[in-house]
């Protein structure tokens, strides 16, 4: 302070003027502290929030923008999701439709020309809400014949498996034809069903975090 105090005086502004300039240089800088203090700090504070807000609103409209583009006109999106639905009924219909599936098999035999023997449906299980509906088959043709109708089967667009497969050449006859006997089980998920089945799990899960 004496240092200054001497400064001041050798540059001519001792006494009043000296005590006048250092007042005024101490309300600068405390002018300058209650700037950075009451708005510089606010105002950059403000500005990283606008920031992130920016960000958050580039992200969602990034999205929409993505959802537009893969989903540019809404009704083809809903036909695709119909048309999604439509091929999971094929592969796991609401019913067995046992008329429908022992048409389709009958079809099948006669694409790959082989005789159907036996087409024995038995009882329809239920298992965890899907159904299934066993059918044995017995049946004869070619080597080539056989080896068809079970690719037909294997790349039905119904969900179908193929077990207890069997074949045999006939003992009768030199023509080579094959005796094929398997069990084919076709599939069905009744949604009502599936969707009843699970609120009784809700109910009972509810009621045992009640007790």
């Amino acid at each position: 302070m004496k240092d200054i105090r001497a400064r001041l005086e050798r540059m001519g502004l001792g006494g009043g003027d000296g005590r006048f300039l250092a007042a005024s240089m101490a309300v600068c800088l405390i002018a300058l502290l209650a700037y950075g203090v009451l708005v510089h700090l606010p105002l950059r504070a403000e500005q990283a929030a606008y920031e992130k807000k920016a960000v958050e609103l580039r992200t969602r409209l990034a999205a929409v923008m993505n959802f537009k583009n893969v989903h540019g006109d809404l009704a083809a999106y809903e036909k695709e999701l119909s048309d999604r639905e439509g091929r999971a009924e094929h592969v796991l219909p609401r019913e067995l439709g046992q008329g429908g599936f022992l048409q389709d098999l009958q079809h099948k035999a006669l694409q790959s020309q082989v005789k159907l023997q036996k087409v024995a449906p038995a009882e329809v299980r239920s298992v965890n809400g899907v159904q299934e509906m066993p059918v044995a088959i017995a049946c004869s043709g070619s080597y080539f014949s056989v080896l068809d109708f079970l690719r037909r089967l294997q790349q039905s667009e119904r969900l179908l498996a193929i077990h207890e497969t069997r074949i045999e050449q006939q003992v009768q006859g030199k023509d080579g034809t094959l005796q094929c006997q398997l069990v084919v089980t076709a599939y069905a998920w009744p949604q009502d069903e599936a969707k009843s089945g699970a609120d009784d799990e809700a109910v009972e899960e509810r009621v045992t975090s009640l007790e």
